[in-house]
């Protein structure tokens, strides 16, 4: 007799499938970008070819603006040489080679020279005749007025310079009368040697006050001298 059949067994329930993972997975990192550093000024200029258009526009543009500001300079002085080079012309001065501005300039300081030592002669000479009316010894009276700075503040070409000049010149004999004695010592402290008004060492008070390059101070002593021979 043939035994039974086993019946197969039942089948199992599938497997479970495997839960999906809840959070994506992390996309890779990318690394950040290499900057490169910015070129020094010596990575600039190393390759440089020495033409300005080869450089950086900054750099240009400042190029540019110094050789303009230069030019107008150079056009400025030029046409003022030009300028004053005519002016020296039609004054019958002829500059040759030489700038004509540093011309003018040594012109003008000559002339402003001239124009000082004439407006002094003009009072010494006013003042000489203010002394003669007035009998004080001009010699004298001109070195004291000078050493005390009243002659520089006198203008001979003012109006009322003859009436400031009188009144001066009064004044200066009023505060000290010995400028009207001729036999006494002059006001600077000179002393007299007894004469007709003259000290005793002129000829050496001459001497030491042109050396000291006192000139105003030895040209009244020379008059003063001068004064004292025809007396």
């Amino acid at each position: 007799m043939t035994a039974p059949v086993t019946p197969p067994a039942a089948p199992t329930d599938p497997q479970t499938p495997p839960t999906a993972p809840t959070t994506p997975p992390a996309a890779p990192v990318t690394p950040p970008a290499t900057v490169p550093p910015a070129p020094t000024p010596a990575d600039v200029f190393a390759n440089w070819d020495g033409k300005v258009e080869t450089l950086p526009e900054a750099a240009q543009r400042i190029i540019r603006d110094a050789r303009k500001e230069a030019g107008d300079s150079r056009t400025a002085k030029n046409a003022e040489a030009e300028r004053v080079k005519a002016i020296l012309a039609a004054a019958g001065i002829d500059t040759g080679d030489e700038d004509p501005v540093k011309a003018l300039e040594t012109a003008r300081a000559e002339r402003d020279q001239l124009a000082a030592e004439a407006k002094t002669l003009r009072v010494e000479r006013a003042l000489d005749a203010a002394a003669r009316t007035h009998k004080a010894d001009a010699a004298l009276l001109t070195a004291v007025l000078a050493h005390n700075g009243e002659l520089t503040k006198l203008d001979p070409a003012s109006a009322t310079f003859a009436t400031e000049l009188d009144a001066l010149v009064l004044k200066a004999v009023a505060d000290n009368p010995k400028l009207k004695d001729t036999q006494a010592a002059s006001a600077s402290g000179i002393p007299s040697s007894g004469g007709p008004g003259v000290p005793a060492d002129i000829e050496v008070q001459i001497a030491e006050a042109t050396k000291a390059g006192n000139h105003r101070l030895a040209i009244a002593l020379k008059r003063q001298q001068a004064y004292a021979s025809q007396a």
